[in-house]
């Protein structure tokens, strides 16, 4: 769980940066859509996993 929560953290950090980066440059637009990312992104389970999150392709 730690794992998932710094994961998030770090995530977060650099649409932070990208958001003030933004405004420095007075690209608004693009302001509101990393703000729009930052607030209604969700991450999902990866793709071809099944329930418990184990790959469903054999190694």
């Amino acid at each position: 769980m730690q794992e998932k929560a710094n994961a998030i953290r770090i995530f977060v950090k650099r649409l932070q940066m990208r958001i003030a980066k933004a405004v420095k440059e007075k690209r608004y637009g693009r302001v509101k859509a990393l703000q729009w990312l930052l607030t209604k992104k969700k991450r999902k389970r990866p793709r071809h996993t099944n329930s418990s999150g184990q790959s469903v392709y054999q190694s």
